[in-house]
């Protein structure tokens, strides 16, 4: 709302730098709304997955681009380890989305004093990992165990809580696990592992529950 007042006043003067000032705002304001929207639509009916051959790397350097701008503007330092090859197999539209939610966290989690957020991505016969560090504010040992619940958020009033129940849904759509890593003040670790196809033995049990993190 603030950056469509911005907007009305240069329409009402005829002053284009009312827009410079009001589009940044309305711009995250509108990413932020299509992330709860995307997000409120894939947990509450869910979504038939689309499984197909896919670049785990290539999908993470797609989205360190989309982040990219933002994580500048914060200070934030993004790194990428790459695997040697990452060829998945599953639904691209979820992975994404599972991704871009991690990333956003840790960007969030960075905002108030810079930092570090680094992707890795390996993997064995048994299936693919991604794991998502930063160097943030870290999670409240009372929230580990409820992450994957609807509407329990990491960060208080400024989040939604479906960002991480819903890319928890998509993984475990996916027959894979997410694990965590925390301690407040000194940043979260969260990796994805998502199975072979075909794979029908369980994940690796040290990736089934959130976990404090052990230096």
């Amino acid at each position: 709302m603030g950056g469509a007042q911005f907007v009305d006043m240069a329409i009402e003067k005829q002053d284009l730098a009312y827009i410079e000032k009001g589009w940044p705002i309305m711009r995250r304001a509108i990413d932020r709304i299509e992330m709860l929207v995307l997000n409120m639509l894939a947990f509450s009916r869910g979504a038939d997955i689309e499984i197909s051959p896919m670049d785990l790397n290539a999908l993470v350097e797609e989205v360190l681009n989309t982040v990219r701008a933002r994580a500048e503007h914060i200070n934030v330092h993004l790194e990428f380890d790459p695997a040697e090859t990452a060829i998945i197999e599953a639904d691209s539209r979820g992975a994404y989305r599972v991704l871009l939610n991690l990333i956003t966290n840790a960007l969030d989690a960075c905002e108030a004093n810079g930092g570090t957020v680094t992707v890795r991505t390996y993997a064995n016969p048994g299936g693919a990992y991604v794991e998502v560090k930063d160097t943030g504010c870290g999670i409240p040992s009372e929230l580990m165990p409820k992450l994957s619940e609807a509407f329990v958020s990491t960060k208080g009033g400024g989040g939604t809580g479906l960002g991480l129940a819903c890319s928890y849904k998509i993984v475990h759509d996916h027959g894979g696990t997410i694990s965590v890593e925390s301690e407040p003040g000194k940043g979260a670790i969260f990796t994805v592992f998502l199975p072979a196809r075909g794979n029908t033995s369980a994940a690796p049990t040290h990736l089934m529950q959130p976990s404090a993190k052990k230096e």
